[in-house]
C-alpha cells in the first residue's frame, strides 16, 4: 500500500519456507504506476495483486511496456550455498520457461549468489541466450568474506541495446 502512495505498483513472491524453520527469499518488483505493467501469470481482467494465488518460487516475472516497447523484467533470488544446483536449478527452469513461453525480450535481476565468471560457464546462460550485465559503478555487492559480485543481471540479447536506456531510469 505504502509503495502505491509513492507512486509505484508492486508485485511481490512471497518468502519460501527453509529447512531451518525459517523464511527465505522473496521477490518483488516495482515500477513507477505511470509504466503500464502486469504480473506476467495474471489472468486476463484478473488481479496479479494476490502472490499467494501465483505459481512462483522465488521470482517475480512482471511484463511492462516502456516507449512502445514490451519486455519481461524478472526479480529472482537463489539459495545461499547451492550455486546452481537443486533448488536453484529449479528457479532457473522456471525463468527459462517462461521467456521462452512470452518470446519477450527480458532483463533478470537479482542475487545470483554466485559470480558472474560461475554463471558464464552454466550451460543455463546458453540456454536462455543470456547476457549477463553487472553494475557499472561497483564490482563488489556482497561485503561477506573478500567480497564478490553476487547482485546483477541477464538479459537476451534482443534486451542488450536497452540497457543503457534503463540505466537512465535508476
Amino acid at each position: 500500500a505504502k509503495l502505491g502512495q509513492l507512486g509505484f505498483s508492486s508485485y511481490w513472491t512471497p518468502a519460501s519456507a527453509t529447512d531451518a524453520g525459517g523464511t527465505a527469499g522473496g521477490t518483488m518488483v516495482a515500477i513507477s504506476s505511470l509504466i503500464p505493467s502486469s504480473h506476467l501469470a495474471a489472468a486476463p481482467g484478473g488481479s496479479a495483486m494476490d502472490p499467494l494465488a501465483l505459481p512462483f518460487e522465488d521470482i517475480t516475472p512482471v511484463v511492462m511496456k516502456l516507449d512502445g516497447f514490451s519486455f519481461v523484467a524478472i526479480s529472482h533470488y537463489l539459495t545461499t550455498g547451492l550455486k546452481l544446483a537443486g533448488r536453484n536449478a529449479r528457479i532457473l527452469a522456471t525463468i527459462a520457461a517462461w521467456v521462452r513461453l512470452y518470446g519477450l525480450p527480458w532483463l533478470c535481476m537479482g542475487d545470483w549468489n554466485c559470480s558472474p565468471a560461475y554463471l558464464a560457464k552454466d550451460p543455463w546462460l546458453k540456454l536462455v541466450e543470456g547476457h549477463i550485465v553487472v553494475p557499472t559503478d561497483t564490482s563488489i555487492t556482497c561485503t561477506s568474506g573478500m567480497g564478490d559480485m553476487l547482485d546483477f543481471a541477464v538479459c537476451s540479447a534482443s534486451m542488450r541495446p536497452w540497457i543503457g536506456y534503463l540505466r537512465s531510469f535508476v
